[in-house]
């Protein structure tokens, strides 16, 4: 292997094993915005900032290979889009799926 392609490979792992670091600070943002947002009743500004957050865990789990981490952030944003939509207080069905979703994004965490 070429000293340029071990150089590149080593700084790929140095930024995976970064943001693999700030996976347990991430899902305490997540838990934190779902828990505000249900005491809150109706809390547009949270739910926003969590389907943000959900997208960028989406898009950011999977560029650094943490393949299941990416769909269960997937699925949760998702989830919270379609409460977003509704514009409605959520149901508790709503709400059961958003709090699963969530365990399924803390569950794909990578071990530290």
């Amino acid at each position: 292997m070429s000293r340029s392609k071990l150089e590149l490979l080593q700084f790929i792992e140095a930024q995976r094993a970064d943001y693999q670091r700030t996976l347990p600070e991430k899902m305490t943002q997540i838990e934190t915005l779902w828990h505000d947002a249900r005491q809150a009743g109706e809390a547009p500004d949270k739910l926003s900032t969590l389907e943000r957050l959900a997208h960028s865990l989406h898009g950011t789990a999977g560029t650094y290979g943490f393949r299941d981490l990416s769909h269960a952030g997937h699925t949760l944003e998702l989830a919270v889009r379609a409460l977003m939509d509704t514009g409605a207080t959520p149901t508790e069905t709503q709400q059961l799926h958003i709090t699963e979703a969530i365990n399924a994004v803390r569950l794909s965490l990578p071990a530290q």
